[in-house]
C-alpha cells in the first residue's frame, strides 16, 4: 500500500495499479487573490492542497475500515 495519497508523489506503476482499481482523483483548485504583504503568494494553493489531502486521508481510512 502506498504511503502517500498525493498524485505527484506516486510512480507510474502505482498510478496504473490505482487506476485499475477505479481510484478517485481529487484535483485541488482554488482562487488566487491578494492577501497582503504578510502572507505568501501560495496561500490559496496551500489551502486547496491541504483540504484535498485531508479529504483523501479520511476517505482512505473509511475504505480501510470497510
Amino acid at each position: 500500500m502506498q504511503e502517500t495519497v498525493l498524485f505527484s508523489e506516486l510512480r507510474w506503476p502505482e498510478l496504473n495499479g490505482l487506476a485499475g482499481q477505479g481510484a478517485i482523483v481529487l484535483l485541488p483548485v482554488g482562487q488566487v487573490e491578494e492577501h497582503g504583504p504578510h502572507s505568501p503568494i501560495g496561500t490559496d494553493l496551500f489551502i486547496s492542497e491541504e483540504t484535498a489531502r485531508r479529504v483523501a486521508e479520511e476517505a482512505k481510512k473509511e475504505m480501510l475500515s470497510c
